[in-house]
């Protein structure tokens, strides 16, 4: 079965009579597929899962991926120094 489409009428038509609904003016139709959702709406942001961690945790997370966090002691400033490493 096809989808078949002539002055906003849609019309479901067997396969083998395509050709004649052709020469009669109708188009295939073919609905548009629903937008797929962008990373951003199905992944999680990384950052949110780091804003609930304890300072230890954040320190272990950056020795993990290798992010050099200087001398940051607080939760804010290795906060930052993980978000300016994981924007490179």
């Amino acid at each position: 079965m096809v989808l078949m489409l002539k002055l906003n009428k849609i019309i479901k038509v067997a396969d083998e009579d395509v050709s004649s609904y052709e020469k009669n003016g109708y188009k295939k139709f073919e609905p548009k597929a629903k937008a797929a959702k962008t990373a951003a709406q199905t992944d999680p942001n990384p950052l949110d899962e780091l804003k609930e961690k304890t300072v230890d945790e954040l320190i272990a997370y950056a020795k993990e991926k290798n992010i050099d966090i200087g001398q940051a002691k607080s939760q804010d400033s290795i906060m930052k120094k993980i978000t300016e490493a994981l924007k490179k």
